[in-house]
């Protein structure tokens, strides 16, 4: 599993401390899904060779202090898809 997502070269951690998001307001994980509206689909590892159940992951970020939410998704290879709406 991956420890930080990188979001066209801006790094956020898979934790649940505060942290600074790209607009300077703080920010902490809220919640990870799947995107279930993708089918999950067999990937080779590189590293091991063998074959892995993959899916599209979804990170929810809550905006401390507010009631906003931002919702980053990442595909089968672990690369940044787009921002959920």
């Amino acid at each position: 599993m991956i420890q930080t997502l990188n979001i066209n070269g801006f790094k956020l951690n898979i934790n649940f401390e505060p942290q600074l998001s790209k607009n300077g307001q703080e920010i902490r994980l809220s919640g990870i899904a799947k995107n279930c509206t993708l089918p999950e689909k067999w990937i080779t590892n590189t590293t091991t060779k063998k074959d892995e159940l993959k899916n599209h992951w979804i990170y929810t970020f809550r905006y401390i202090g507010t009631d906003n939410f931002v919702s980053f998704e990442f595909d089968y290879y672990g690369k940044f898809v787009g921002i959920k709406k």
